[in-house]
């Protein structure tokens, strides 16, 4: 079996109001057509921006489905989320957000 994947996953906006670190560890469900059919929060640092930065960022992801006996399957993908606050720009715009690059779920 291969497992589902993302294709041009491109890292979360850190949310402009938010000036502290955190994580957001998501879980997505993925059609076998490739469609995302939903995203479970698994584990935030507690910050509900985060969690939605993540999220959205989640949401534009182009995913792969899952291969199983030569066809395509569902399947569960996760991702981490790492927002990281160094230092606040002296421009005023939000630092952007690290994210982890996508894995199945482990067995």
């Amino acid at each position: 079996m291969i497992e589902p994947t993302t294709q041009a996953a491109h890292p979360a906006r850190f949310p402009d109001r938010v000036r502290s670190s955190g994580k957001v560890h998501l879980q997505m469900r993925v059609e076998a057509t490739g469609r995302l059919a939903g995203i479970r929060v698994l584990e935030s640092s507690g910050h509900p921006q985060l969690a939605e930065a993540a999220m959205a960022a989640a949401r534009d992801w182009c995913y792969l489905p899952a291969h199983r006996d030569g066809r395509d399957t569902g399947g569960d993908v996760e991702a981490w989320f790492h927002f990281n606050v160094v230092t606040w720009p002296q421009s005023g715009k939000a630092p952007q957000a690290e994210a982890s690059a996508p894995r199945p779920p482990p067995r």
